[in-house]
């Protein structure tokens, strides 16, 4: 198993944040999710985007 360092995440927020603005908000039109979930091993950054397009069960 592979451990990241904490700079490994900061090099990724940035694009990550820019990806999830681009993607999130057609996500949210398409679907109308009222809940998102994510699994994986990010530090959230993508459910912070939703929270900003109005998805409150995060």
């Amino acid at each position: 198993m592979k451990t990241y360092a904490k700079r490994f995440f900061a090099e990724i927020r940035e694009p990550s944040r820019r990806s999830a603005k681009q993607i999130v908000p057609r996500v949210v039109e398409m679907i109308g999710p009222r809940s998102a979930i994510d699994v994986g091993c990010g530090t959230g950054v993508w459910l912070s985007i939703f929270q900003e397009f109005g998805v409150a069960d995060i």
